[in-house]
């Protein structure tokens, strides 16, 4: 019993690759490009992934219009769903390739900036990849193995991001989905022994695939509230 429940821990470390993804908050642009190239306006790609990283770009570029203040958790999740939707392929979420598309999309931010296109690129995102939008999200899906594994894939995931960045305001709703993913650790646990799948690799993969299912749901912070309310036993915005 407790063999499994460490496997299906050391599965759900492995996703702490997105943790890379901190840079969300603290990346900084390629400061190689010239004045002309940096205000040369971005044409919004036509391929999914290059539409990602310009999205996460975008995000950045709009919060920095701000005043350098911190990331809150709604703006660091909402930069980094465009990464992992632009990084999930066949329902599957890989964090590695989110982390190239991070590298794509720091060096755009300047280009985006100096060109004011924030705004205008992200209305285009919201078009691109719709869970983003505001209202997406309508309800999570009955109490089952795989709802429980959309709920642990994606607050692991965005507890990662959050809680490894030294530029994310602090937010009480953090705490509510460690203390959620905490409390579905040993649940999973349990439908991995239910089901037979107990290999390290193979938890893995179900938690990917549960990571890419609840990113297409809506949008992270609001879906990873009703998981806290479901799984964590409190109301993450109370």
């Amino acid at each position: 019993m407790r063999g499994a429940g460490r496997s299906a821990r050391r599965a759900g470390t492995v996703l702490a690759l997105v943790a890379a993804l901190a840079a969300t908050a603290c990346g900084t642009a390629d400061d190689g490009n010239d004045s002309a190239e940096a205000a040369r306006p971005i044409v919004f790609p036509s391929n999914r992934a290059a539409q990602a990283a310009a999205c996460y770009a975008a995000r950045l570029a709009r919060t920095d219009a701000t005043g350098g203040k911190p990331l809150s958790i709604d703006e660091v999740s909402e930069a980094a769903h465009y990464l992992l939707l632009g990084a999930t392929e066949a329902g599957i979420t890989e964090p590695n390739r989110a982390n190239g598309l991070r590298d794509e999309g720091l060096a755009l931010v300047d280009r985006i900036r100096a060109s004011g296109q924030a705004d205008s690129l992200l209305r285009q995102c919201q078009q691109a990849f719709a869970a983003t939008r505001p209202g997406a999200f309508v309800a999570l899906p009955a109490d089952t193995p795989g709802a429980r594994q959309q709920c642990y894939g994606l607050g692991f995931a965005i507890a990662q991001i959050a809680g490894n960045s030294p530029d994310v305001a602090r937010d009480a709703r953090l705490t509510g989905y460690l203390k959620m993913t905490a409390a579905l650790d040993e649940r999973v646990a349990a439908d991995a022994r239910a089901s037979g799948t107990t290999a390290p690799e193979l938890l893995l993969q179900d938690v990917k695939r549960g990571l890419a299912r609840a990113l297409e749901a809506g949008p992270v912070t609001t879906v990873l509230d009703a998981c806290s309310q479901r799984y964590g036993g409190t109301d993450a915005r109370g």
